[in-house]
């Protein structure tokens, strides 16, 4: 099996408004533009054609997705359509990252079934795990469980996965199963993050915070930079010393000095220290373009919680 790759990242590859993801042996179309939705016919056309040429392997589905969130400032309908292919088998694909197999919804997940973005990221918290000999991690907004079975792989003891979406949590529970994880080293809640995090008391060696975008707009980012901040200090409450949180931010509003600043703060706030063991971004198939900043969206920041002052 493949790995799942981005192939046209919209106005960072200079075609504004589409995006072009390659789960093997699927492939996902999304617009996110009415100028785009007019070339749509087209793409549909020879996509398969195009993409076999090119990656030298059969197409089995095509999905054509029009339903981000972006639409609406255009004023334009949300869609979905399989173009060819068997929907339940793209609404269950099974995808492979660096070793590790993932359940993707490439028909109603979020974006285009996957976070391909945090690839890098992921690995790179594998790894501090496996340096770690393991331990208990805990993985807020999980999503798909992208961030966990990582963790898992890389010989975590038991991974907590939170979500307040069921669909979510399903997608988890086929990950677990199509990586043969043990029953004992997986606890799924569905829950609000902030709530369990409230009355929640267990302590953590590695705590993940991976939330949606919290920054829809500069008028609100005020408002966002306070959310983010609680959260990290409620995140950081459950970190034990010497442990790591892996938080992030997708918000191309709030800048990457913004973020760091907000973290300190948290951190100063719960009366820590931290040390910055990784700062890193989206992937390389998420190209940054020079003159357009807003392309370079993804903040990841690892911090590890000190015992006391350095």
């Amino acid at each position: 099996m493949g790995q799942a790759v981005r192939l046209v990242y919209s106005e960072a590859d200079l075609l504004p408004g589409l995006v072009i993801d390659y789960y093997p042996p699927y492939a996902v179309i999304q617009s996110n533009t009415a100028g785009m939705d007019l070339m749509l016919p087209l793409l549909e056309e020879i996509a398969a054609e195009v993409l076999e040429e090119v990656l030298e392997t059969k197409i089995e589905g095509l999905v054509v997705r029009g339903d981000s969130a972006v639409r609406q400032l255009e004023g334009i309908a949300s869609f979905t359509r399989v173009a060819f292919g068997d929907r339940d088998a793209m609404a269950g694909a099974q995808i492979q990252e660096n070793g590790v197999f993932y359940a993707a919804d490439l028909v109603a997940g979020q974006k285009t079934g996957f976070f391909l973005d945090q690839r890098d990221n992921r690995l790179r918290l594998g790894a501090w795990v496996q340096d770690m000999g393991g331990g208990r991690v805990l993985d807020l907004f999980c999503c798909s469980g992208g961030w966990g079975l990582r963790a898992l792989h890389a010989g975590a003891q038991q991974v907590t996965f939170v979500d307040q979406s069921r669909d979510a949590l399903h997608l988890v529970q086929s990950g677990l199963h199509a990586n043969r994880v043990p029953a004992e080293k997986a606890v799924l809640q569905v829950e609000d993050v902030f709530e369990f995090l409230g009355r929640e008391t267990a302590i953590y060696d590695v705590v993940v915070v991976d939330p949606p975008a919290f920054v829809k707009s500069r008028k609100n980012l005020a408002k966002a930079v306070k959310a983010y901040q609680k959260l990290n200090r409620l995140a950081w409450r459950r970190l034990r010393p010497g442990g790591l949180l892996f938080t992030c931010s997708c918000s191309h509003h709030l800048a990457e000095n913004d973020f760091l600043n907000l973290l300190a703060a948290a951190v100063e706030k719960e009366g820590g220290w931290a040390h910055i063991i990784h700062r890193g971004g989206q992937a390389m198939d998420h190209p940054v373009l020079l003159s357009m900043p807003e392309t370079a969206y993804l903040k990841c920041v690892g911090l590890r919680k000190l015992t006391d002052f350095p």
